[in-house]
């Protein structure tokens, strides 16, 4: 029992023993877990304190932040008061604010002046104040000094300031007048008082005028160099230099430290003297979208010129586009190119433009008394061998041995000057970076010419001298610059940030030039601009209305033709003024490309351009931004341009009109050729295109004076009724060129009612009288380039700009004169002739060239070509030729009174001076062709010609006249030779020259030679006669169709923004049945329909439709599945049934034409070949109609029931 209590005891005690250790380790866990806990604590606690102390030092570094950028915000800020509250609109408050500060503070400014106008606070009975956001500093200042303006006044005006600044300010004035008691100088600046001794304040004369800045929008800074009147003061008082405080100059502030190694001494800034020069390298113009993205990027940055480097862009041309002149040139694809952008209202200071290489171009300019020459270039980089570098360098020789006096050059030179050397003439104290080894070449180059790098003298901030960054942004570079001789006329150079996608900054310098001297040019007082809406058409017409009410009542026996002239053309120009004051119609341009989402990114991206420093997320935005903006201005633009032609193919199915209104430029004439040197002066080009056109206009010696007869009959007495002046107006084609008095026919058109009674008198009364108003003897004559050398003078078409009037009173006159002129035309002649087409002389002259090769016997073909003939006819021998011809003699008197008087001016970028006409008809007047045709057949009636030419039935052809596009034909080239000989001897007595070097023979017999005094004409294979390719070739016919498929691709791959893109399918084959088709089936009337001919015929348009759905041949999907898609016209079965149908046409001729004589002649006497025949043109003819088919066309019923049998093989097989 006690060994049992015994052990009971020990297990006790080893419990207890236990259950202390246990205590004593809990304890000692509680005591480490504790420990542990309050480590963990500790330490989250102290990141949390330093997380703290973080978001306070960014707390208050945002603060500050906010306040700076508070202050930026309103710095530019004037807060007006006083100003009653009559706006309705934005642009009226706009235009309050300009006429209040114009008015109050004799201030002009402008719309660019203001960033933004605003009113503040809510509408009630007291005017709200107006905030007006100006986008310059010095504008504001300008206005704050002449505060005092304002005084006895109801008006005043305060800076703007946040109100927490309002309330210090405040609190400040006390500190003021204190100080102020104590003698001292004191003053707020925004939120600090300024307070120094009254002795260091120093004001007067010693203060400098503050200059107005461009109104631009980068953050960027200026130099400014001191006036010229301060120039004295600053030379005497140098010691005031060292007190000027050393001090960095906030972004869009002007550094008031001049240049200090050299100071530029010059006229005094204003912006009438101020000429912006840019340069700016733009990584690519390749396609037009980056050129609207440019042009939308600077709009609202100043420079006048602007040079630009690595262009991209094949060829060398000059654009005239809306507001710039745009030249370029380039050499290699994707490669290299430089140009300039020109403002146009120095347009007509160009002097020329050339371009020596793809990397050096020259424009010279006269502006003003100072002949400026600017060298664009674009250096090799670094990669590049020394070769390339001295080939450009030596283009730059060649480009100052061209250019004037004073040169500016400048551009991408690849160089890096680095820090200047004191010893360097050409370089200033201010350099960037370190210098490389074409560095070192640049300013040797510059030393050779006597150059200053204007970038070395200015001092900026390092921020605002790189001009080039690497791709990762960590390197930046200084290696765009200008070099000029002009040292003194440069007030600073600036480098400016733009938002576009370049890796190069454009480089701006600033040069005075000298005063404008007052010209003596012509302006236009009265607006002839079209009329833009409905709303402006509805006030014409009223206005035009009442104008033309009291004409009649005005108009006495007494007035002259003049007088009747000038009412009418003051009622049109009044009218259109009052319109234009009603509607306030704003030109909008011709493309309003850019969508409005657009526009507002490139407004976030230039607000996020300005923001500094900005934060990772804007940087991200930015990027962003450049990458949407691009793209979304090419689909702008793509959008834009199917919108326009979509528009067009609606309402008129013209591409041409919808190309028309796409149009962004005109190109000009780059150079011409003086002999044999080629000159690209603009002043000279427009010289030797007037001395051109005065010689080929001028009056000939032996030109004899036609007396006209001075009585006629009552019945030859030339009437004029509304009728006919009505359905003249009617008749008017609209978006016409005007001419030199700028009245559209669009303005008469829509007058038409109003307009009809008083020019039926005036027409009459020229006709009753002989007299014509003076402005219908002025015109301007364009040139448009036909084909050859461009740079030939004669390779362009002169086309005369006449008065709208004039061409209406022209138009009823043809008419008039047609009825008389038309009964002496033979039915050789198809040019200008109502029935007729070129489809009669091309028809005759295959039949003709069909026959004589099927029989074997020789013919001879003399395609006869005049010099200028239009311009060339004597004077005299149009008043004979409508004399002869019972032209009443009221239309005569008339004509020869507008002739007698001609002038006209030359008209390219500018117009030239007035050049008498001597000879020759306007081209572009109604009148001119009728009269040509007119006096050709004047011509050709003294040939006797009776027993030349070719038998055919027995009556003679010896010749076919398509206007001035005439064939000879005879087998005897003895008797071609007498017909060439008179024809020239006859001509020439009319003013006519026949052209040797285009005039050709074609033959099937021998080449004998046939002369032109004593020079034999050219012999050729082939001709093209009226668009359509003859020849003697067996094979001519299937080549004539090799021919227009050819060109139909051409128009095919011409078209290509609308076939290959994403229009619908209908547009497309729109486009295919009224462009593509018409080319390819051109003359179709006269082919012969082999099984050649028409495999080629489909398989062309089966391609075409292939590739404008997309579909590749090897797809293999049937022809029957794409028709049904594109619902295109039939090409085959269209050209077969217009041949048909000429077919019928010729058969019932009767009106002895030589269509129908040559279609139904046998042919001449000879002997056919042995073997199978050549197809003839009849041949499928016949196969359907018969032998007679000739006789089963006269009845059209049953003839139209032929084309479904005659065309049913095309379709088959197609």
């Amino acid at each position: 029992m006690d060994e049992i209590l015994n052990e009971l005891r020990k297990i006790r005690k080893d419990l207890d023993e236990q259950r202390n250790t246990i205590e004593k380790s809990s304890e000692k866990i509680t005591a480490q877990v504790t420990q542990n806990v309050n480590n963990i604590l500790e330490e989250k606690f102290k990141l949390l304190d330093e997380n703290y102390k973080n978001l306070e030092a960014k707390f208050e570094n945002q603060e500050k932040r906010l306040y700076f950028l508070e202050k930026e915000a309103r710095k530019n800020n004037i807060i007006f008061f006083g100003i009653k509250e009559t706006e309705t609109s934005y642009s009226q408050l706009e235009n309050n604010m300009i006429n209040f500060i114009e008015k109050h503070f004799s201030q002009e400014i402008n719309h660019r002046d203001l960033q933004e106008v605003k009113r503040i606070g809510k509408k009630g009975e007291k005017p709200r104040p107006i905030t007006v956001k100006f986008t310059t500093l010095g504008t504001k200042l300008q206005i704050i000094k002449k505060k005092k303006m304002l005084q006895n006044t109801d008006f005043y005006i305060n800076e703007d300031f946040p109100q927490h600044i309002l309330e210090k300010r405040k609190e400040l004035q006390k500190q003021i007048k204190i100080e102020r008691e104590k003698g001292n100088y004191a003053t707020i600046r925004y939120d600090k008082l300024i307070i120094r001794p009254n002795n260091a304040h120093t004001v007067g004369n010693k203060k400098r005028i503050l200059p107005t800045s461009p109104n631009d929008i980068d953050s960027t800074r200026t130099t400014q160099a001191p006036p010229s009147h301060m120039k004295n003061i600053l030379n005497t008082e140098t010691k005031n230099k060292k007190h000027l405080p050393s001090r960095l100059v906030t972004e869009e502030d002007y550094d008031q430290n001049p240049p200090e190694k050299k100071t530029t001494n010059c006229i005094k800034n204003s912006n009438q003297n101020i000429l912006y020069i840019t340069t700016y390298n733009v990584r690519t113009l390749s396609t037009y979208s980056r050129l609207l993205e440019l042009t939308e990027c600077f709009k609202n940055i100043n420079s006048d010129i602007t040079g630009l480097s690595e262009i991209r862009k094949l060829g060398n041309k000059i654009e005239e586009h809306d507001e710039f002149i745009f030249y370029y040139i380039g050499e290699t694809p994707g490669l290299y190119g430089v140009g300039f952008l020109v403002k146009k209202h120095l347009k007509r200071h160009i002097i020329s433009f050339t371009g020596l290489s793809q990397r050096v171009a020259l424009l010279r300019m006269k502006i003003n008394n100072l002949e400026l020459s600017i060298i664009q270039v674009y250096a090799p980089t670094e990669t590049s061998n020394e070769e390339e570098l001295e080939a450009f360098y030596k283009s730059i020789d060649k480009a100052i041995q061209l250019s004037d006096k004073n040169i500016i050059a400048m551009g991408d030179f690849n160089a890096k000057i680095g820090q200047t050397d004191p010893n360097e003439i050409a370089t200033g104290n201010h350099g960037y970076g370190d210098r490389n080894c074409r560095g070192k070449r640049l300013i040797d180059f510059a030393h050779e010419n006597n150059f200053a790098i204007m970038n070395t003298f200015f001092k900026k901030n390092n921020k605002q001298r790189w001009t080039w960054r690497s791709p990762n942004g960590k390197i930046k570079n200084e290696i765009d610059y200008i070099l000029t001789n002009l040292q003194r006329n440069i007030n600073n150079i600036q480098v400016l940030n733009v938002t576009y996608p370049s890796d190069h900054r454009p480089v701006r310098a600033t040069l005075n030039i000298l005063p404008k001297t007052k010209s003596r040019c012509k302006f236009n007082q009265c607006p002839r601009s079209q009329l833009k809406n409905e709303k402006e058409v509805q006030i014409y017409k009223q206005m035009l209305n009442n104008n033309t009410a009291n004409l009649q009542e005005k108009w006495r026996e007494e007035s002259t033709v003049q007088d009747l002239y000038d009412d009418i053309t003051n009622a049109l120009d009044t009218s259109l003024r009052k319109a234009h004051e009603v509607s306030h119609t704003t030109n909008q341009g011709k493309n309003q490309a850019l969508s409005a989402r657009t526009h507002t990114l490139i407004q976030r991206r230039q607000e996020l351009q300005k923001i500094k420093p900005k934060s990772r997320a804007m940087k991200n935005e930015l990027k962003a931004l450049y990458k949407l903006i691009s793209k979304l201005i090419n689909l702008d633009y793509k959008t834009h341009r199917t919108k326009v032609i979509e528009k067009h193919l609606n309402t008129a199915n013209s591409v041409k009109k919808a190309y028309k209104e796409l149009r962004t430029h005109k190109v000009w004439i780059e150079e011409l050729k003086d002999n044999t040197i080629n000159t690209q002066n603009r002043a000279e080009i427009l010289k030797i295109a007037t001395k051109f056109y005065k010689n080929l206009y001028s009056a000939p010696d032996n030109n004899c004076e036609t007396e006209l007869p001075n009585t006629h009959t009552a019945e030859e007495r030339a009437i004029i009724d509304e009728s006919e002046v009505t359905k003249g107006i009617k008749s008017l084609k609209m978006e016409k060129s005007p001419g030199p008095d700028g009245l559209t026919n669009e303005v008469i058109k829509f007058g038409c009612e109003y307009l009809t009674k008083p020019l039926t008198q005036l027409f009459n009364q020229i006709l009753r009288t002989s007299y014509t108003p003076r402005q219908w003897s002025e015109s301007d004559i364009i040139l448009l380039y036909k084909k050859g050398d461009p740079n030939n003078i004669n390779n362009y078409r002169p086309i005369s700009l006449l008065p709208s009037l004039y061409k209406l009173f022209s138009s009823i006159i043809e008419k008039k004169l047609k009825e008389k002129t038309e009964k002496y035309q033979p039915i050789e002649q198809a040019g200008f002739r109502r029935g007729f087409s070129t489809i009669d002389h091309i028809h005759s002259l295959e039949m003709l060239i069909e026959k004589y090769q099927e029989f074997k016997r020789p013919i001879y073909i003399v395609f006869i070509d005049y010099q200028k003939a239009f311009d060339s006819l004597f004077h005299s021998a149009i008043w004979k030729t409508l004399l002869s011809q019972e032209v009443p003699l009221d239309y005569i008197k008339t004509l020869k009174k507008i002739y007698n008087n001609s002038t006209s001016r030359v008209k390219l970028e500018t117009t030239g001076p007035p050049i008498k006409i001597g000879r020759g008809v306007r081209q572009g007047d109604p009148l001119s062709p009728t009269i040509f045709i007119a006096v050709l057949e004047a011509i050709f009636e003294k040939l006797k010609w009776e027993e030349f030419g070719i038998q055919i039935n027995g009556r003679r052809l010896s010749h076919l006249r398509f206007a001035d596009d005439i064939v000879l034909l005879s087998e005897s080239p003895s008797q071609l030779q007498v017909m060439v000989n008179t024809l020239q001897e006859e001509s020439r007595k009319a003013g006519l020259e026949i052209n040797l070097s285009k005039t050709n023979i074609m033959t099937n017999h021998n080449e004998i030679p046939i002369y032109l005094e004593k020079s034999p004409l050219t012999y050729v294979k082939a001709y093209i006669y009226l668009g359509k390719q003859v020849s003697f070739n067996q094979l001519n016919n299937d080549l004539e169709i090799d021919r227009r498929v050819n060109m139909t691709w051409k128009k095919f791959w011409s078209l290509k923004e609308i076939l290959k893109g994403e229009m619908a399918i209908r547009m497309k084959t729109k486009v295919m049945n009224t462009c593509l088709i018409p080319t390819l089936t051109y003359a179709c009337q006269t082919w012969k329909f082999t099984t050649k001919v028409k495999t080629k015929i489909t398989t062309c348009q089966r391609s075409m439709e292939r590739s404008i759905l997309k579909i590749k041949k090897i797809q293999k999907i049937r022809h029957t599945h794409i028709r049904q898609k594109t619902k295109a016209t039939d090409a085959l079965s269209h050209s077969q049934k217009l041949k048909l149908r000429w077919a019928g046409h010729v058969a019932r001729l009767n009106d002895k034409r030589w269509t129908k004589e040559t279609t139904l002649w046998t042919g001449p006497l000879g002997q056919r070949r042995r073997g199978r025949p050549n197809a003839r043109w009849v041949d499928d003819i016949i196969r359907v109609a018969g032998t007679q088919w000739s006789r089963v066309a006269e009845n059209r019923e049953h003839w139209s029931f032929l084309e479904e049998a005659f065309t049913f093989h095309g379709e088959g097989s197609c």
